[in-house]
């Protein structure tokens, strides 16, 4: 089973997505999906693959909190 983990864009450069993962930054790319600072994105291997909604992200955290 494959799974995107859902985080906020923090810093933009150019290709290059700075992503917030519940307090954790990491890297990420968007060659396929067009991001602005802000956004709520699904991530998956380090690229973005789709944009989402603050509640279905905060959802999926939660979800993801309680598995672990």
């Amino acid at each position: 089973m494959c799974i995107a983990i859902p985080g906020k864009v923090l810093e933009i450069k150019g290709k290059k997505i700075i992503v917030d993962f519940s307090g954790k930054s990491s890297p990420a790319e968007s060659h396929f999906v067009k991001v602005r600072k802000g956004d709520w994105v699904l991530v998956f291997g380090n690229y973005i693959v789709e944009k989402t909604t603050e509640k279905r992200a905060k959802e999926i955290q939660k979800t993801l909190k309680v598995g672990i």
